[in-house]
């Protein structure tokens, strides 16, 4: 596994659309799409990688997934789950 070093995916017109009609100014998870993710990079964490192989996922992702998942108490494939379908999650992604 290796880390590439990439700038944060821009979000889709569309869910950014939706988060700024259908999301509160003060919903957690707009608060983070909006300024936390673009501040956190993979950079700190570069050197814990190889520097060939298949790409890793961001860790900046993992561990907010991970957060996400423990404050709504939701199991693995609930986590999953929600990743895929929950629009305000991929907002804040």
């Amino acid at each position: 596994m290796c880390l590439k070093s990439l700038e944060p995916i821009p979000i889709s017109p569309d869910i950014a659309a939706w988060g700024v009609t259908q999301l509160a100014s003060t919903n957690p998870y707009r608060r983070i799409g909006d300024t936390l993710f673009a501040r956190l990079h993979t950079l700190p964490w570069q050197n814990l990688y190889h520097r060939e192989g298949k790409p890793a996922l961001s860790p900046v992702v993992l561990a907010l997934v991970t957060l996400f998942q423990h404050t709504e108490s939701l199991s693995d494939v609930a986590a999953v789950h929600a990743v895929q379908t929950r629009l305000d999650w991929k907002y804040a992604l």
